[in-house]
């Protein structure tokens, strides 16, 4: 399969292997003003905050938080040598190249399997947490991507525990309900990037999905890209200046729902 779309040159036309059939196509949906709630949590009160986690996660499946205890320049530094690691030289990101789906640290394109067309992106995925576990396996460039990775993960452990405790609360559970095996250990990290496309209309980034798991924390950086299904139209995810996107999968879909 394709290693890497990423190879350091702009693309004048969409590789034939990235070309979606018309059917598979991103539709045109009408735009929806709606906006995904941005929570607070340092806020007035906690049951306010309870509330609010539960309200959103039942109507969109989707916030952002605010106040969550990592600082900014955490982020910025992740986003930053994220950056330079997709500016390294094409031969030198490839080496981490891989398509076995259990290495802590692969770096593929589209979705990492055998696509018969690919979605236009890369993707480095690697297990972050625990860090004494996996640090070893970090790409060496830049040369200080391990200890962005490092202040990452570590700022980023604590916010699970906390928005899964807030969430139990609300749905009258014990606050611990989510703890150990449910929200357990090891995390992962994928970082993507998506090269400029010649024609966006004939691709597609990534397809509509639900996430598998209890809950995903997204880095967003500039450029609003995310978008989620709402009724039936399509709301963006405006990138708020050190926000963190918390994504609701399956497995907490059945827990709200069963409530």
């Amino acid at each position: 399969m394709e290693k890497v779309l990423h190879k350091g040159f702009r693309y004048d036309t969409v590789p034939e292997n990235y070309v979606f059939p018309p059917e598979e196509r991103q539709k045109k949906l009408k735009a929806c003003n709606k906006s995904i709630p941005v929570i607070d949590l340092a806020g007035k009160t906690h049951d306010d905050i309870v509330n609010q986690i539960l309200e959103a996660g039942k109507h969109f499946g989707i916030f952002q938080v605010v106040n969550h205890g990592m600082g900014s320049d955490v982020k910025s530094e992740m986003m930053r040598v994220s950056k330079e690691f997709f500016d390294l030289p094409f031969e030198e990101r490839a080496i981490h190249y891989s398509e076995d789906l259990y290495k802590p640290v692969r770096l593929f394109t589209s979705t990492g399997v055998h696509d018969i067309v690919h979605f236009w992106r890369d993707c480095l995925r690697m297990s972050i947490y625990p860090v004494e576990d996996f640090k070893q396996y970090w790409p060496e460039n830049p040369a200080n991507l391990k200890d962005a990775v490092e202040n990452n993960a570590r700022g980023l452990r604590k916010l699970p525990t906390t928005v899964l405790r807030l969430v139990a609360e609300g749905l009258g559970l014990h606050r611990n309900y989510f703890d150990g095996d449910l929200s357990g250990e090891p995390m992962a990290s994928h970082i993507n990037f998506y090269q400029p496309c010649p024609d966006p209309s004939l691709t597609l980034g990534l397809a509509k999905h639900c996430d598998p798991g209890l809950i995903t924390l997204l880095l967003q950086g500039n450029v609003s890209g995310l978008q989620i299904l709402y009724n039936d139209e399509w709301i963006a995810v405006d990138s708020v200046p050190n926000a963190i996107v918390v994504n609701y999968g399956h497995q907490m879909e059945v827990h709200i729902i069963s409530k």
